[in-house]
């Protein structure tokens, strides 16, 4: 949690990160994982670069979320999402 917490200060607003879950006992069927969640609001520019383009970083957006769209959850507080 650490390294997750270290790794996300680096390219979040100053005072965001914080941790959300931390060790909480998780069932995925017949085995319990441990789970922790950090989060934080990304800084104006976090991980892009000068020799990027719009194009690549479109690019690389979408391949960031295919690998994590399985894995997405909606938050029980959260409000219901607007119809498009």
């Amino acid at each position: 949690m650490r390294l997750a917490v270290d790794e996300l200060t680096g390219i979040c607003r100053r005072g965001t990160v914080v941790v959300e879950e931390f060790m909480t006992v998780r069932e995925r069927g017949s085995v319990q994982h441990l789970a922790s969640r950090a989060t934080g609001r990304l800084a104006d520019g976090a991980g892009v670069m000068g020799q990027s383009t719009p194009e690549r970083e479109w690019e690389e957006t979408c391949e960031k979320l295919r690998s994590v769209a399985p894995h997405l959850r909606r938050s029980p507080d959260a409000p219901p999402a607007e119809p498009r």
